[in-house]
Parts: C-alpha cells; structure tokens; sequence
C-alpha cells in the first residue's frame, strides 16, 4: 500500500500503551513517502519525562522517525518541568491545548512549542491571536457541530 501524490501529507496517530508505537510508526513510514508527516498525540498517557523520553527514545531509533512531526501532550501539560526536560532532548516540537499551562506561563517559561486551538468562533479567534502575537504557530482542532457548522451549505451563495 502506497500513498499517492494528491492524499492527505498529515495524520494524527493516538499512541495508547497498549499498542507498540514503534511498530504503528515504522508500518506507516512503509507505505508512505519521507514527506508524510505524523502528530504523535498520547493524551498524556506516557504520564512523566522518563517514561516518554524511553518511548521517544525508541522511535528516534526506528526507520520511522523522519515521519514524526510533532508529539502533542506526551504528558501532562501543567508539568511544566517534565515537559521541559522532554524539550530539551527530543528534536520535535511538542503541541498542546491552549490554555493549559496558562498561555502567559508558556510565553514566559516555554513549554509548548505549538497550540492545538478549538472551541466556538470567538475562542479560536481569541487564542489564534493570542498565539500569533506570541509567534507560537497553533492549529484548529474542530469536533462536533460548533465552528464547523457556523456556515452551513445553504448560507453559501449559489453560481
């Protein structure tokens, strides 16, 4: 199985402790090219900076590594230290939900090097600017009927 040149360059895997993330990784980096990317997102289920930087240890090593993007939430996000400690070894930006450490925290004493921003209009407009002003380059993660459906089709002008 390949990935063709017009699929999607991006995908976010939820690495669980039951599963080995090595091998999710490496069976992907198969089948897909250099340029498709991965956002390893556990949720902080990797729980501490020791127990993710084995496990960000072993997919340094794995032939999939150059897939690995981004690793959103390895731990808790108020562990502030932790994180920071994960930031100083592991060569891959680290992405959490804004807010949490406080975004004034994170400018001050960085943490997160990239913000997953979601909510209604006004939040998402709020925090990308926030974000932006403090040149932290964040995403939208939209789930359920809220900004999504904010223009729903038949808004849309006709042709």
């Amino acid at each position: 199985m390949s990935v063709s040149c017009c699929a999607d360059t991006t995908m976010k895997l939820k690495p669980r402790p039951w599963f080995d993330i090595v091998e999710q990784v490496e069976a992907i980096a198969d089948a897909v090219p250099p340029s498709f990317k991965l956002d390893l997102d556990a949720n902080a289920t990797w729980q501490n900076a020791p127990n993710a930087m084995a496990v960000m240890s072993k997919l340094r090593d794995c032939r999939g590594w150059g897939n690995v993007a981004v690793f959103e939430s390895p731990i808790p996000q108020d562990d502030i230290a932790g994180n920071q400690q994960i930031k100083s070894v592991i060569e891959r930006p680290i992405a959490m939900h804004f807010g949490s450490p406080p975004h004034s925290t994170n400018v001050r004493t960085p943490v997160a090097d990239m913000y997953v921003i979601g909510g209604g209009a006004t939040t998402c407009m709020t925090q990308g600017h926030q974000a932006a002003d403090a040149n932290i380059p964040f995403w939208l993660q939209l789930v359920g009927p809220g900004l999504t459906t904010t223009v729903r089709p038949q808004q849309l002008p006709l042709r």
